[in-house]
C-alpha cells in the first residue's frame, strides 16, 4: 500500500526497461564475438592456418564469451527471482508470467553460449595441426552463437511486448490522469491565494506593509499562471502522445487545455498580479475570485476526463492482458496529489 502510493506509471515500467537494456546488451556483445568468430572462419579459409594473431584473437574471443555466458546465467536468475516476487501493482500478474517466460530464453540462450564456448575451446586444441577440423569447430561455435543471439532477441521482443507495450500505454493514460490531479491542484491554490486577497481589498494605498503583503501574493498569483500555462502545454503533449490508441483520452486532454484558453483563466490570472502588485486589492480580489471561479467549473470536467481516460485504457489493455488490469489504475491514482504533479515547479 505504502509503496502505491510512492510508484508512477514511469516508475512501474522503468524497473522492466531496464531489464530490457540488460537483455539487449548482452545481445549486441553475443553479435560482436559472433562476427568475431566470423572473422576468424575467414582468416583460416585465406591463410590455411590460423597465425598467432588469430590464435590470440580467439583466445580473447573465446575468454568473452565465457564471461557473457556466466552473465546471462545470472540475468536468467535474477529474471526468476523477481518473477518470483509479488508485485505492487495487479499488472505485474501479467508482467512477472512475462519475465519467467523470458528468464526461460535466457537459460537456453547460455546454454547455447556454453555450447560455442566449448567448440572455440575444441577449436584452439586444433589450430596448431588441424586447420581444417579447428575452421569446423569455429563453424560450430558461430551457429550456437546465433542460436545464443536469436533467444537474447526473443527475450527482449517479449519484454517490450508482453510489458514495456502495456506499460507504455498506462503511462499516456496515466500522464491525463496528473494533468487532472495537476488542475485540481492548482485550483486548490488559487481559492486560498483569493482569501488572502480578500483581506486586502480595502487596504489603503498609504500602509506599505499591506502593499508588500500584496506584492508577495502577486507574484504567487504569477507563479500560478506560469504553472497554468506549463499544463496547459503538457495537455497538448501527452494528447500528442496518446496516438491512435486512445482518442477519446487525447480528445479530452486537449479539451481541457482548450477550456482554459476559451475562458480565458491565464489572463485573468495576469490583471489579479498587476491589480494586487500595484496596490489595488479590491481590483486583484476581483480577478482572483474570476479566476476561482472559472477553474471550479472546469472540475468536474476535469473529473470526468481522467474516468473516461481509466475506463477506456481498462477496455483495451483488459483485453490485451490474460488477467487484465485488475485495479492497477485505480492503484496508480493514489500517488497522485498535492505536491507530486509534474511540471509543477518550486512553487508546486
Amino acid at each position: 500500500d505504502f509503496m502505491q502510493t510512492r510508484l508512477t506509471a514511469e516508475d512501474l515500467t522503468r524497473k522492466y526497461a531496464e531489464m530490457q537494456d540488460r537483455i539487449e546488451a548482452l545481445a549486441q556483445e553475443q553479435e560482436r564475438l559472433h562476427e568475431e568468430a566470423e572473422r576468424l572462419i575467414e582468416d583460416i579459409e585465406k591463410s590455411g592456418a590460423p597465425g598467432a594473431a588469430a590464435r590470440q584473437a580467439l583466445e580473447e574471443v573465446l575468454e568473452a564469451q565465457a564471461a557473457l555466458a556466466e552473465e546471462a546465467e545470472k540475468l536468467a536468475e535474477q529474471l526468476r527471482e523477481e518473477a518470483a516476487k509479488p508485485g505492487v501493482f495487479d499488472i505485474e500478474q501479467d508482467f512477472k508470467d512475462v519475465l519467467s517466460d523470458v528468464a526461460r530464453q535466457l537459460e537456453g540462450s547460455a546454454q547455447a553460449m556454453r555450447e560455442g564456448e566449448a567448440e572455440m575451446r575444441r577449436a584452439q586444441q586444433e589450430a596448431p595441426g588441424q586447420p581444417q577440423a579447428a575452421r569446423q569447430a569455429l563453424a560450430d561455435a558461430s551457429t550456437h552463437q546465433q542460436q545464443a543471439r536469436d533467444a537474447l532477441g526473443r527475450g527482449r521482443d517479449q519484454v517490450d511486448k508482453g510489458i514495456l507495450e502495456p506499460g507504455r500505454e498506462l503511462e499516456s493514460v496515466y500522464n491525463l490522469m496528473q494533468d487532472a490531479e495537476s488542475f485540481k491542484e492548482l485550483y486548490t491554490r488559487q481559492k486560498g491565494l483569493e482569501r488572502q486577497a480578500l483581506s486586502f481589498q480595502d487596504a489603503p494605498a498609504s500602509d506599505l506593509d499591506k502593499r508588500i503583503r500584496m506584492k508577495e501574493i502577486a507574484e504567487e498569483q504569477q507563479s500560478l499562471r506560469e504553472n497554468l500555462d506549463r499544463l496547459a502545454q503538457d495537455l497538448q503533449d501527452h494528447a500528442r502522445g496518446l496516438g491512435d490508441k486512445y482518442p477519446k483520452v487525447a480528445e479530452d486532454a486537449r479539451k481541457i487545455a482548450g477550456e482554459i484558453e476559451r475562458r480565458g483563466i491565464a489572463e485573468t490570472m495576469d490583471r489579479a498580479a498587476e491589480s494586487l502588485a500595484r496596490g489595488e486589492g479590491h481590483a486583484g480580489h476581483g480577478a482572483a475570485r474570476s479566476a476561482r471561479q472559472q477553474m471550479e467549473e472546469m472540475i468536474s470536467f476535469c473529473e470526468a476526463a481522467s474516468g473516461a481516460g481509466q475506463a477506456e485504457c481498462e477496455a483495451r489493455l483488459n483485453i490485451q492482458m490474460p488477467r487484465g488490469l485488475g485495479n492497477t489504475l485505480g492503484q496508480l491514482s493514489r500517488s497522485l496529489g498535492p505536491g507530486v504533479s509534474s511540471g509543477m515547479g518550486a512553487a508546486g
